[in-house]
């Protein structure tokens, strides 16, 4: 009868240390996690790869602008000018940039 008591509080001492690791575990990582994921995250805009793919966009926005009649070029630029408000369009280059604020300035 003892062993059984010995082995039952030794089962539930470790399922208690398991749920209070789990718990100090998920506080860690809701408190790290955010600041390490922004890093992440301003990393890969920064990245050459990120700002490739927002020059082919570009140029595939552009053709689409240019085929579009005019009606349809003012929804096309409002939608450019919305995706690339907070984009620094200096990482584009020089004839894509020039694209951009053709399609930009079309009010």
């Amino acid at each position: 009868m003892d062993d059984l008591k010995v082995i039952l509080g030794g089962i539930i001492g470790a399922i208690v240390l398991c749920v209070v690791g789990a718990g100090i575990c998920y506080e860690l990582n809701a408190a790290y996690n955010p600041a390490y994921t922004k890093l992440q995250y301003d990393t890969f805009k920064n990245s050459q790869q990120y700002n490739e793919g927002k020059a082919i966009e570009v140029n595939r926005d552009y053709q689409a602008y240019e085929r579009a009649d005019s009606d349809h070029r003012a929804g096309l630029a409002a939608s450019v000018r919305e995706e690339f408000a907070n984009y620094d369009i200096n990482n584009l280059p020089p004839q894509t940039r020039q694209e951009l604020e053709t399609m930009e300035n079309d009010r």
